[in-house]
């Protein structure tokens, strides 16, 4: 079970025939579990990526790296597997990492998750590397960050999730950790003489406040400005905010972060709603892409026996205005069918529109009493409402109402699938729907905000409705991706 050539020969073989509720235009597996997307590059001209992957089963076990290509990102190759967890270092599972191209080798860094015959599991980094970009051979001296290289001040159990970059010639990893004493939060830097020995150069950064561990960190490097995009776990609610068991933030660096002392301030969380981690970025075209899931949930595709598990949202292209980032879906324009623009007048009532594979562009002029509701799967059995309130200035998702709960593991009120948002509701109102099946992705703010979410439902009505006069011009894109 945890042979490559077996793995992948079970997969070229597999014959599959309950797809319910498979996106068209969104990245799933033909077929089993993923998590993660991670370790995106362009080589040998294409696009690779990868991500946690049980090739087996529904399950978040036996995990292996998952493996597609693309030209554009948004037609996919058909699954397989780059790497398997066939090594002691590895032997519980190949966890999340990140790729880099050197001298026309592309080389994955991964987190190696391993029991030990202490019947404690060890976490370190590894390397897997490849010149044709198909077939992946492991470092004869893995792993090249053991757990005698991890510092006293991170924890040996949770050491994972390597980011990879160049920085004025000379190659970095972050790995995401936590304290011994499970207080702080961190991130810990590695300076490397080259790409197989990496020496610990300092911790990065690190918290009590922003939760208790920090996973899948990346760097983004603009012009001017760096960033850390990462996962967080356990973050306390506030005002709306982190919600969920475990979040998605970034937040600036200062200066030469290499060198300089850095501490966090703020972060800011970058997508609200139910179904939303792990975004990873490749920095060289600042795209970035995350998992439409969340740890904790009810896994219901598992229940009902689907040959696939889980999704990734669009590929989205990462921009830098004022110290502020924003996250917009690459076109899908060369997949559209059918385009209409159409202008709505609204007062009281509400109109209905069906398709499952589509996106819209909701725009309108605020007015301080309109309270406009987009309902999604609406039916007597489904309904998952979002609601732009002008008067108190609030974005809120609202999915208590649906026939097949996915309840987590949160608490109080984000145990009944409701999230907020309370910021200033612009004059000209822009919201950008992408509806694929069961998967919704919402943006607005100039693709600064999002809400994610998932629905199963065999519904596919979307509506509008308002509590008082407003004039909606509605753009409708039809798409598929055969």
């Amino acid at each position: 079970m945890k042979d490559l050539k077996h793995a992948n020969e079970f997969l070229r073989n597999k014959k599959t025939n309950k797809n319910e509720f498979r996106p068209s235009y969104h990245l799933s597996p033909n077929f089993g579990w993923c998590n993660d997307p991670h370790g995106i590059n362009f080589f040998h001209g294409i696009y690779h990526i990868f991500f946690q992957y049980n090739p087996y089963d529904t399950k978040a076990e036996n995990v292996f790296w998952g493996h597609v290509t693309s030209e554009d990102l948004i037609h996919f190759s058909k699954t397989s597997c780059a790497i398997a967890p066939d090594m002691p270092y590895d032997n519980s599972g190949c966890w999340s990492g990140s790729s880099i191209v050197i001298d026309d080798t592309l080389y994955l860094v991964y987190t190696g998750f391993a029991l030990h015959e202490d019947g404690k599991y060890y976490q370190t980094i590894n390397i897997a590397y490849s010149k044709d970009g198909v077939n992946f051979d492991k470092y004869d001296l893995n792993p090249i960050i053991d757990t005698k290289d991890i510092p006293s001040c991170a924890s040996i159990y949770d050491f994972r999730d390597p980011c990879i970059f160049k920085k004025n010639g000379k190659l970095y990893i972050i790995v995401g950790s936590k304290s011994k004493d499970e207080k702080e939060a961190m991130l810990v830097l590695y300076e490397g003489e080259d790409i197989f020995h990496f020496h610990f150069l300092k911790k990065l950064v690190s918290s009590d406040k922003f939760g208790t561990m920090f996973e899948c960190p990346n760097l983004v490097s603009f012009e001017d400005n760096n960033y850390i995009i990462m996962s967080p776990q356990n973050i306390k609610e506030k005002d709306g905010n982190f919600a969920n068991v475990s979040s998605c933030v970034y937040f600036k660096l200062k200066g030469d972060f290499i060198h300089e002392e850095q501490t966090i301030e703020k972060v800011k969380e970058i997508d609200h709603g139910l179904e939303y981690y792990a975004p990873t970025v490749y920095d060289d075209e600042k795209i970035l892409v995350n998992w439409v899931q969340m740890w904790g949930r009810r896994y219901y595709l598992d229940e009902i026996h689907n040959d696939f598990i889980n999704t990734f949202s669009l590929f989205k292209k990462i921009k830098e205005k004022n110290g502020v980032l924003s996250f917009t879906p690459l076109s899908l324009e060369n997949y559209v069918t059918e385009k209409k623009i159409e202008k709505i007048k609204l007062n009281g009532e509400s109109q209905t529109y069906h398709n499952c594979h589509v996106h819209y562009q909701v725009k309108f002029e605020k007015d301080e009493e309109l309270c406009l509701t987009l309902e999604f799967f609406d039916s007597k059995r489904d309904k998952v409402n979002f609601v732009i309130d002008c008067k108190n200035n609030i974005y809120q998702l609202d999915r208590s109402n649906v026939s097949i709960p996915l309840n987590g593991v949160e608490d109080s009120y984000a145990k009944d699938g409701k999230r907020y948002l309370k910021k200033e509701i612009p004059s000209n109102c822009v919201i950008d729907i992408y509806i694929d099946n069961a998967y919704v992705e919402i943006y607005f703010d100039n693709f600064e905000e999002g809400f994610s979410f998932i629905n199963f439902s065999k519904e596919d009505g979307f509506s509008l409705k308002s509590n008082k006069l407003v004039e909606i011009s509605l753009l409708s894109e039809n798409i598929e991706v055969k």
